[in-house]
């Protein structure tokens, strides 16, 4: 478009709502918010944009020191036998139902796996757990009128919370 005699480009960028753009020249990534940028990111803000876009899924993320060891065995023979599933090797079984991946050989436990399986879950993922708070009345209140009756955690893994 010719504007003033002068040669002007005019772009049209769609939107796409699946991808997180950094800049080539110096990896920063900004957020587009209405018509202005934030940022640059921390790594953790872009996790949680990543989360809230989809794009990574928290229970498909490996956890790469979890010991084997923290399997809870009893419910893993109770999940072999609700399954069906007639192999020893009860890893097999975590792979297939996509809860370990394979790397050289080895496996690799998701956070999906530990949340199911793992003795003490909140070991690996410190925010693995279930809190239970009851309030007097409908609204929750603080300072003065704080009226918490009841608060409690749990931790265990899934199943048997």
């Amino acid at each position: 478009i010719l504007v003033d005699g002068k040669l002007v480009f005019l772009f049209h960028v769609e939107q796409d709502l699946e991808r997180i753009y950094c800049r080539k020249d110096n990896e920063n990534v900004f957020l587009r918010v209405a018509d202005s940028n934030r940022g640059p990111l921390t790594r953790e803000q872009i996790k949680n944009l990543e989360y809230d876009k989809n794009i990574r899924l928290f229970e498909d993320e490996i956890v790469p020191d979890f010991n084997e060891e923290d399997l809870d065995q009893e419910l893993l023979e109770l999940y072999k036998k609700k399954v069906n599933f007639t192999s020893d090797n009860i890893l097999d079984l975590l792979y297939k139902r996509n809860l370990l991946t394979k790397k050289e050989g080895c496996y690799q436990f998701k956070k999906s796996a530990i949340l199911l399986f793992s003795t003490m879950p909140e070991r690996y993922i410190p925010s693995a757990s279930v809190r239970y708070v009851r309030y007097e009345g409908t609204v929750a209140k603080v300072g003065t009128e704080h009226n918490v009756i009841k608060d409690q955690r749990f931790e265990n893994n899934i199943p048997k919370l």
